[in-house]
């Protein structure tokens, strides 16, 4: 796509090119690794309160496990940054 960018584009339009697309890529990861994060929570998360009912939205504020002090927003988290560190390393060989 940049080659097909530098036929259509002079020099400046070719680096804004890059430029959106960069940042294009940038939204898609992190995108996705919000929707990755939510669901590993999600599925990891079993505490569910004694006053939810079959079709609740079980709040962000609400324990993940009996036993720890971990919220579910908490637990979002811990996996968001497990995210972020599995995909630095993937595409950083050193």
């Amino acid at each position: 796509m940049g080659q097909m960018a530098s036929i259509f584009f002079n020099r400046f339009g070719t680096t804004l090119f890059y430029l959106c697309f960069a940042i294009y890529l940038y939204g898609d990861l992190s995108i996705y690794g919000a929707a990755i994060a939510k669901s590993l929570a999600d599925v990891a998360c079993t505490y569910l309160p004694k006053n939810l009912t079959c079709n609740d939205t079980v709040p962000d504020t609400e324990l993940c496990w009996e036993g720890p002090m971990f919220t579910r927003l908490d637990v979002y988290r811990i996996f968001l940054v497990c995210h972020r560190f599995a995909k630095l390393h993937t595409f950083w060989p050193f």
